[in-house]
């Protein structure tokens, strides 16, 4: 028997109690799993509008990953969340180190917050030079963090949770900024045939 509760907004909790211990249970769970997901993903008419729709599932396991339904709830969301941030529309099983990145992003969400704050963004220009004449032709602005305790935190560390939280925004509006108010201060010392280059959403490099 299976039974199915609405958690909250579009998230429900499937329980299902008196599933075969003989074989394997992780295959079994992965069936059923699969199953769902291709049942509720596809392409939707309501009235004049199509609408895509599709499932992550995370899964946990009695007594392993817990032996509370809170403690049960809790591992299957964080392994849900897993799961939509490999791609969507799969599923993937608990494991504590999934406890451990959740809380490293959580804090890296916070030390982003505190960089805007405390002015610890930084940036760099790198020089792009015709090849042929080895002139300089343009630069292109790149962000740096200047962690007052990792020291200096390349963008592939810090961009993605930046998007995943909307922090992106105000640090998008910060490089603007702050290269417009450097190129305005260069005056004359700056090549007037010299291109300035912004990538927006910031980028890694």
């Amino acid at each position: 028997m299976i039974f199915t509760v609405w958690a909250k907004t579009d998230e429900f909790v499937i329980v299902i109690p008196d599933i075969e211990r003989k074989g394997d249970v992780v295959f079994e769970l992965g069936g059923i799993a699969d199953k769902i997901i291709a049942s509720t993903g596809g392409e939707f008419n309501i009235g004049n509008h199509k609408v895509h729709s599709g499932m992550s599932i995370g899964i946990s396991l009695y007594p392993k990953d817990g032996e509370t339904p809170d403690e049960l709830v809790k591992n299957a969301d964080t392994a849900m969340y897993h799961a939509k941030k490999l791609g969507r529309h799969r599923y993937e099983f608990y494991a504590p180190e999934l406890n451990e990145a959740a809380l490293h992003r959580l804090n890296l969400e916070q030390e982003l917050r505190g960089a805007l704050d405390n002015n610890e963004f930084s940036i760099y220009y790198q020089p792009k030079v015709d090849s042929l004449s080895g002139r300089l032709v343009g630069v292109e602005a790149l962000i740096r963090w200047r962690h007052p305790e990792k020291g200096i935190v390349p963008p592939s560390d810090f961009i993605a949770v930046a998007e995943e939280t909307g922090l992106i925004r105000p640090i998008d509006d910060w490089v603007l900024s702050t290269v417009c108010h450097q190129m305005a201060g260069c005056g004359a010392s700056c090549d007037p045939g010299c291109r300035q280059c912004i990538t927006t959403p910031v980028q890694g490099n």
